[in-house]
C-alpha cells in the first residue's frame, strides 16, 4: 500500500488529470441542463490537456532551445525519423511504445 501511494504522489500530474476527467464525465452524464454539459465537456479537455502536458514532461530535463547543459529533451521530429531503426521500416508512422531505443 505504501508503494502504491508513493507512485501515486510521483506521478500527480496524472492523478489530477483522472480525477478531472471523471468529474467532468459525472457531469455530463448526471445534468439535464445543456450549460452544465457543455461545462462538463470543457472539465475533461482540460483534463486530456493536462495529460499531454504531463506526459511529455522529462524530470530533470532542459528547455533544447534555451538551454546549453547537456540535460535530456525530447525531440518529437527526431523520433519519428528514426523510428525504423527500432520499429521496422513497415512501423515508421506509429510510435513504437515498447522497444528499447536505438544504440547512437
Amino acid at each position: 500500500m505504501k508503494t502504491l501511494l508513493q507512485k501515486l504522489i510521483v506521478n500527480y500530474p496524472y492523478v489530477i488529470s483522472v480525477i478531472l476527467f471523471i468529474i467532468g464525465a459525472l457531469t455530463v452524464l448526471t445534468r439535464s441542463n445543456l450549460f452544465k454539459k457543455l461545462l462538463g465537456i470543457n472539465v475533461m479537455e482540460t483534463a486530456i490537456f493536462l495529460m499531454f502536458i504531463a506526459s511529455g514532461n522529462i524530470r530533470g530535463g532542459a528547455v533544447p532551445i534555451l538551454s546549453e547543459t547537456e540535460a535530456p529533451y525530447i525531440n518529437p521530429p527526431a523520433l519519428r525519423a528514426n523510428a525504423h531503426r527500432h520499429c521496422g521500416q513497415h512501423q515508421r508512422d506509429r510510435f513504437c511504445l515498447g522497444a528499447d531505443p536505438a544504440p547512437v
